[in-house]
């Protein structure tokens, strides 16, 4: 049965792509994508508010890890995006998760538009400049505005449950920020085992910042189809993506990409040629089932929502955010750390 499966991906694959490509291409396996599934709810579930994320009751997104023991949970979903942090027992690591883009809201639009590509904070990211890291200047500007409380988030998890393992989750911008994490945590403690499992995920620095994350991190990016966000900003802005890219085909099979930017076809860098030719429709997903958002998880909810009221339609919903209740918000906008502890649970 095994053989006769890759046979019909072969064939299907086939048909849209040279042979010497279709024999070339590495399927990824199965058993490999259900290992990540937990980890796509966890993404999903940066999407939730944080008074939802910090009492881990966020629907389905939170009851497909119901084993997780939130810590900490903070942002507006604006000026900052919301993010929470907790401890996973059955895999021994200490979770981050991030939230991704609502195109309804400016400041993140603003965010995501600032492509210019620059030098790090020399504070936050000791030594980078000397190794000629840049970095998008929307992405870097996003990440500050939370990264003194998920670096403290994580620092206080980490020695709560004796784990040396973190794992950064995000979607989108989620998943950018989330990288930008990681950089941040693996100068501070080099000690830690760090890992980034992205979906979607846009560029966020260039060759030197690609080189450095394969060097110190273990990257995950999945991107779906005909998404084009993994391909922007473009690399002739001087943007390249890390190694460890995860394609999801037409026919639904995953392949494994080589190196830091596949042109082969099968891959996205390949087969997204530029942001137009690309189908915006499968940047929310489904990834092995699951379609990105608090809230309603099909395609056709999120393409089709109900309640154009709804907060939970992930990056599409048409509504302002409430503001968090659990978070307070400084004249500057940022946010401050909520964590269990605080609480009255």
């Amino acid at each position: 049965m095994a053989l006769r499966s890759l046979a019909l991906t072969l064939a299907a694959a086939y048909i849209s792509q040279p042979l010497s490509l279709v024999m070339s291409m590495k399927i990824y396996p199965s058993e490999d994508i259900a290992a990540l599934k937990p980890y796509t709810y966890y993404a999903s579930a940066g999407y939730c508010k944080p008074e939802d994320t910090l009492t881990w009751k966020c629907g389905e997104n939170c009851e497909a890890n119901a084993q997780f023991q939130p810590f900490a949970s903070g942002g507006d979903g604006n000026a900052t995006q919301y993010w929470y942090a907790g401890y996973d027992p059955k895999i021994d690591s200490v979770i981050v998760g991030h939230q991704g883009v609502d195109i309804n809201l400016e400041h993140v639009i603003m965010t995501v538009m600032d492509i210019d590509i620059v030098d790090p904070d020399p504070v936050m990211f000791p030594g980078m400049i000397k190794k000629g890291v840049a970095m998008h200047a929307g992405f870097m500007r996003a990440h500050a505005s939370s990264a003194a409380d998920v670096m403290a988030a994580v620092k206080q998890a980490t020695e709560k449950h004796n784990t040396k393992n973190v794992t950064f989750v995000g979607h989108s911008l989620g998943a950018a920020l989330g990288s930008l994490d990681a950089v941040q945590l693996s100068l501070q403690d080099p000690s830690l085992n760090i890992r980034v499992i992205g979906y979607g995920m846009p560029r966020v620095g260039n060759t030197a910042f690609a080189d450095y994350i394969d060097e110190k991190i273990k990257v995950t990016r999945i991107n779906n189809k005909l998404d084009p966000i993994p391909i922007v900003p473009p690399t002739e802005y001087g943007y390249y993506h890390p190694s460890g890219e995860i394609h999801i085909l037409e026919t639904g099979d995953w392949v494994v990409c080589a190196g830091q930017e596949s042109n082969d076809g099968t891959c996205s860098a390949g087969a997204v040629e530029h942001m137009f030719a690309g189908a915006i429709t499968d940047h929310s997903g489904p990834y092995d089932g699951v379609v990105f958002g608090c809230g309603p998880s099909t395609l056709a909810d999120i393409l089709s929502p109900a309640d154009s009221n709804s907060t939970h339609q992930g990056e599409i919903n048409t509504s302002t955010p409430e503001a968090p209740k659990l978070v307070e918000q400084d004249p500057a906008g940022s946010s401050h750390i909520f964590s269990t502890k605080d609480s009255e649970l």
